[in-house]
């Protein structure tokens, strides 16, 4: 039930909400007894919602991991393109004087 459909307890009576199960109880102001209990709503299509994106966030990791596996694949290509044309350009047949020669 939600709190706009719930009739107001009386005024010897306190309506208490679990914040961990949802469960209602009304309890007797001055001697602290129990007067009536509502047990939590079914959790069982809480628990399927939250297993499907569990399930669905497990897809995305998956997407997310490859994509970047991929970006590091390219990475390393340029990375070796890039050593590549600085060696050539390195060993272009002129001799190289050490600078501390001088």
């Amino acid at each position: 039930m939600s709190d706009e459909s719930r009739p107001r307890p009386p005024q010897d009576e306190l309506d208490v909400e679990c914040p961990l199960c949802r469960g209602h109880l009304s309890v007797h102001r001055d001697t602290g007894e129990v007067l009536s209990a509502e047990p939590p709503p079914d959790r069982i299509a809480d628990f399927d919602r939250a297993l499907g994106e569990v399930v669905e966030g497990g897809d995305k990791r998956e997407r997310d991991f490859r994509k970047a596996f991929k970006v590091e694949e390219q990475r390393g290509d340029l990375l070796e393109k890039k050593f590549k044309k600085a060696q050539e350009k390195a060993d272009d047949g002129k001799p190289r004087k050490n600078p501390l020669d001088f």
